[in-house]
């Protein structure tokens, strides 16, 4: 769920029932209630299918899951990190994307999730290009 598309639909909804009750068009204050109800479910709606219906585009920033091994003497580790990253192409769930990492590398990542109520969009990453600092 969005809460900016949520306030933002709710309220475009809210205002749309508003002006049919000032116009007339709903006679009684109980349609009035029916009207805003149903505004406050639509919005509801929207802000859980909007994620869906847009996916991830250019210029999103995301979290980005990164896999690292680390081996020393006959121990390895394995590490989970999460960077920001920056959306390169528009994607769907589950598809393959580009995106820019932090230190300006490129990466390449699978979407995972969309973005949430407090959360951008989740890609891990795949595979990643070598960047030598100089």
């Amino acid at each position: 769920m969005n809460i900016k598309i949520f306030f933002t639909s709710w309220v475009l909804l809210s205002a749309i029932s508003l002006l049919l009750f000032g116009a007339g068009l709903l006679s009684q204050l109980i349609d009035l209630l029916r009207a805003l109800a149903l505004s406050l479910g639509g919005a509801i709606f929207i802000s859980f299918i909007y994620p869906h219906a847009r996916g991830v585009r250019v210029g999103d920033k995301l979290f980005a899951l990164i896999s690292r091994q680390y081996s020393r003497g006959n121990s390895a580790f394995a590490f989970t990190g999460a960077v920001e990253a920056v959306a390169l192409q528009n994607k769907r769930k589950g598809e393959k994307i580009k995106v820019r990492l932090q230190n300006g590398a490129q990466a390449e990542g699978i979407v995972l999730d969309y973005g949430g109520l407090f959360s951008p969009a989740r890609v891990k990453i795949i595979e990643t290009e070598m960047v030598r600092k100089t």
